[in-house]
């Protein structure tokens, strides 16, 4: 984050959600929180995995998980899974900040993330709709022309907070 960029309120609760669990904060980096207009991308990185969770004024969550190519880094054993289970801590954290409801949209091309998005990803988020052209085309999945790109839907929801007196 440069100087000129104001950091969001955010980004404190997220740095403190991740030394909370000081497990799995040990093996994740927060690399950096970059605002714009109307919207927020937080970038974690795990191993060789970065993960980029973008938060949109209302829109769905989204994010997009790439491997990093930088020499010397190892790879750490469950990494994605890793990197999924911070995010949607950090999801959660959001929308009990909001107090309210936010659709969270899972989408890929990649015929690995489609196998972790069945086993691992479904234990995490509870799919809900999942949307591929072999299954027909809704308005999220028909701009795309990709033979087997899907989408895959969840709602996070915010953790009841007792009001403190």
């Amino acid at each position: 984050m440069n100087a000129e960029q104001k950091e969001s309120p955010f980004t404190q609760i997220f740095r403190d959600e991740i030394e909370a669990l000081a497990e799995v904060g040990q093996m994740v980096t927060y690399v950096e929180e970059v605002p714009a207009e109307n919207s927020i991308q937080v970038l974690l990185e795990c191993g060789r995995k970065q993960l980029k969770i973008i938060f949109e004024k209302n829109a769905p969550i989204k994010t997009h998980v790439e491997n990093l190519l930088t020499p010397g880094l190892d790879r750490v054993e469950h990494e994605t899974t890793i990197l999924y289970f911070l995010a949607k801590r950090i999801m959660t954290v959001y929308a009990t900040l909001l107090q309210k409801d936010v659709p969270y949209l899972f989408q890929s091309r990649v015929p690995n993330m489609h196998s972790w998005a069945e086993k691992n990803g479904r234990k995490l988020f509870m799919w809900g709709k999942i949307h591929s052209p072999a299954q027909g085309y809704d308005e999220l999945v028909d701009r795309f022309d990709i033979d087997d790109f899907r989408t895959y839907r969840a709602v996070i929801y915010p953790e009841k907070r007792l009001p403190v007196d």
